[in-house]
């Protein structure tokens, strides 16, 4: 039954609008692997989601009546979940907020990190976590930029380095590589080499971009105004398109 729903999650992000995107969520056993502007993910048996100030856990034990077994109250404010195994961070337009999930029907608070107000998705690979923070329409005092977190405590997470951006939105790594979406300005890549620094390697502008999955080695899905549209970017710096579905006004 959880393949279902990963088609169902598939479904709605290609039917989102304006900030309220909504997506699945990537990594750890038996989750849906999607983008970054995530508002739900599933890990396990397990279904968490996101409203403006909470998180809420439910059972998907018995797949065809989900149940809600945990609430957690969090600022005003929340946008997007991100699970990494037995981990969830949560991106809120003050800062991220990091869960344990290794009880899984009751995530526990490890840590949060404050930022200016500003839009924020949040991804996670190893010892590292990626933020994006935008202007927008309901993004008071929001500024554009990349910033890179040490997350190696969990319980205190550090601000490593801050990169200038034009308006990042979604974003997603894999291995060696931080793909950010840069919305009608296009998308860029970055290697992610020692110390955490970030080199820019690739600029397509053509690629106008709101969030980025990357389902396996070779194939990426962008989620953009118009659709969505299929890539292979097995070699990076010749990424080439594969398919699309254009979305319909």
């Amino acid at each position: 039954m959880i393949k279902y729903f990963r088609y169902f999650f598939l479904l709605l992000l290609f039917a989102c609008e304006g900030d309220s995107d909504v997506s699945p969520s990537n990594s750890g056993e038996n989750t849906g692997t999607g983008g970054s502007l995530a508002r739900f993910t599933i890990s396990g048996d397990y279904l968490y989601a996101v409203d403006a100030q909470r998180l809420l856990t439910f059972s998907l034990e018995e797949a065809m009546s989900p149940k809600q077994v945990d609430l957690f109250e969090l600022d005003w404010g929340v946008e997007t979940i991100f699970a990494m195994d037995t981990l969830i961070f949560v991106g809120t337009q003050t800062g991220m907020h990091v869960f344990d999930i290794t009880e899984r029907s009751r995530p526990g608070y490890l840590s949060g990190f404050e930022h200016v107000e500003s839009c924020d998705p949040v991804v996670a690979q190893d010892t590292l976590a990626f933020v994006t923070l935008r202007s927008g329409n309901s993004c008071r005092n929001g500024i554009n930029r990349l910033d890179v977190l040490d997350v190696r405590d969990l319980r205190d997470p550090k601000l490593i380095r801050s990169i200038p951006m034009q308006n990042p939105h979604g974003l997603a790594v894999r291995g060696k590589h931080l793909f950010v979406c840069e919305g009608q300005f296009g998308m860029k890549v970055f290697e992610i080499q020692e110390n955490a620094a970030l080199e820019e390697i690739e600029f397509y502008s053509s690629i106008r971009s709101k969030d980025v999955i990357l389902s396996n080695d070779s194939l990426m899905v962008v989620v953009a105004d118009d659709g969505l549209f299929q890539y292979d970017y097995s070699d990076v710096s010749n990424i080439s398109l594969l398919s699309q579905i254009r979305k319909e006004f």
